[in-house]
């Protein structure tokens, strides 16, 4: 297996110690098996989607440099826009269904209810680095409102930082006034007071942890790490770095304050954002930025 085709394998392959710890904690802890298999059914569903992905970028028979640019493709306004649009259409729906406590983040899909945000955001950055910049631009202020809206201080925070970092390159740091509007849309977001108890197996599984072992709490933290590494180190530069700094954030927010812990905790939605964010980048692997692809062959970088 050559090292570019390694790559998928790796990013897939990077959470399973911190699901797998997870897993031993829930169960010592006398939780609910039904609990750890639909975390490991997620990952299962999600490593079938970068396989699949992974299949059409490197087929059995072809080139082994992997298939040439491409131009995004025509008859849309830009390839990607009903992802976009689809993205956002998923953060709105919560804000019209009942909440919980005045908090409105999650996709009421029957008896399964998907926290929004943790599932659209990594796919949604990566399909933003691709289109054009003032439709991103509209996308993330609109992303960032209903993050306050619900509110959902962890994952605006966490798409606030990848955003700015996205921003910066996009716009090789001439994007201030963007950078300041984006920054106080996701204070309005951290700042709403937020009236939900943590949930043990969820916001508080390093806890449950490093109460039951010394041991399971100091392997909490490497298993965790290895996720953002492991996007920024395998995936294609610089759309892995922002997913590592949208994980990054979001594991911040979980040691800063009681916010759900992606992986090690229960919870569907970050195990299927992570994983179609995967696909979708190697999906997405060698197609020409958006900004890139309308330059005129041999024009200067602007």
């Amino acid at each position: 297996m050559t090292a570019r085709r390694a790559r998928p394998v790796a990013a897939a392959l990077a959470p399973v110690p911190a699901l797998a710890l997870g897993g031993v904690v829930m169960h010592a802890e006398g939780l609910p098996a039904t609990l750890q298999v639909t975390n490991l059914a997620a990952a299962a569903v999600g490593m079938g989607l970068v396989a699949l992905a992974a299949v059409a970028l490197f087929p059995a028979h072809g080139a082994r440099r992997g298939p040439p640019l491409r131009e995004p493709a025509s008859g849309s306004p830009r390839r990607g826009g009903w992802r976009v649009l689809m993205g956002l259409i998923l953060l709105a729906v919560p804000l019209t269904a009942p909440g919980i406590e005045g908090v409105h983040r999650w996709l009421p899909l029957g008896p399964v209810h998907l926290h929004a945000g943790a599932l659209v955001l990594p796919p949604l950055l990566v399909a933003l680095y691709r289109a054009p910049w003032i439709p991103a631009v509209a996308t993330a202020v609109a992303t960032l409102g209903m993050l306050a809206l619900q509110p959902d201080a962890a994952q605006a925070g966490a798409f606030c930082g990848a955003w700015v970092a996205m921003a910066l390159i996009r716009r090789q740091g001439r994007a201030g006034g963007v950078v300041v509007l984006c920054l106080l849309l996701a204070l309005a977001a951290i700042l709403r007071a937020d009236p939900l108890a943590p949930v043990p197996h969820v916001e508080g599984i390093v806890g449950l942890a490093t109460r039951q072992s010394a041991l399971l709490g100091a392997l909490a933290l490497p298993s965790l790490a290895a996720i953002p590494l492991a996007l920024a180190w395998f995936l294609t530069r610089p759309v892995g770095v922002l997913l590592a700094l949208h994980g990054t954030g979001a594991l911040l927010a979980a040691w800063a304050g009681h916010h759900p812990v992606p992986f090690l905790g229960y919870g569907v939605a970050p195990i299927l954002g992570y994983y179609a964010a995967v696909a979708l980048s190697l999906r997405e692997d060698g197609v020409r930025p958006a900004q890139e692809a309308a330059r005129p062959p041999g024009s200067p970088r602007a």
